[in-house]
């Protein structure tokens, strides 16, 4: 029998040992990579929804005067607007078509409160807060004194809020503009 020999050279083994370390260093290192590069970190959505709100309060003092403020129940900053709507009312508390005869009554009006003029609002008969009104935080009261000669009157107050940013977003919707504790008209 013959034998059969084979060339085979140390070189060649070497060199088929040396592509097969590049093959793996290669699929390892692109694994290694692809892992790096394919995992991202968790980031937290610090998101929060402006929830606004308000509630008006009246805290009945000494003689017939009631002391009326309004509070951010709300979770972020807030600028505040109220109306006052007053109406004569019968003894039985419904709303009369005409005031008494003689009937009159004066509202003495807080401090830290700017009434709005038909010269610098769009809206006119508004009061509007001189300050932030930050969450959980109440206004300066809105009436100081209250006096009705001849008959009886009922006081509506209806009251707004609106986030202090973006402060176009203010003067859009109210028509008026805060700036350090002053309200000017917005065009």
């Amino acid at each position: 029998m013959s034998e059969k020999k084979t060339n085979f050279s140390p070189w060649k083994l070497l060199a088929a040992l040396l592509v097969v370390g590049v093959l793996v260093g290669i699929f390892a290192a692109t694994g290694v990579f692809a892992r790096l590069f394919d995992t991202t970190s968790v980031v937290e959505n610090k998101f929060e929804a402006a929830e606004p709100g308000n509630a008006i309060h009246s805290e009945a003092t000494k003689g017939d005067t009631t002391r009326y403020t309004v509070s951010n129940t709300g979770n972020l900053p807030v600028l505040v607007r109220v109306k006052v709507l007053v109406n004569w009312v019968d003894e039985a508390g419904n709303p009369m078509l005409y005031p008494p005869e003689n009937g009159t009554y004066q509202l003495k009006m807080g401090t830290g409160w700017t009434q709005s003029q038909k010269s610098d609002a769009p809206d006119e008969g508004y009061w509007y807060y001189n300050g932030i009104l930050e969450p959980d935080a109440e206004t300066a009261p809105l009436i100081n004194q209250i006096t009705a000669e001849g008959g009886k009157i009922q006081l509506t107050i209806l009251s707004e809020t609106i986030q202090t940013t973006p402060e176009e977003a203010v003067a859009e919707a109210w028509g008026m503009r805060y700036n350090d504790g002053k309200w000017t008209r917005a065009n």
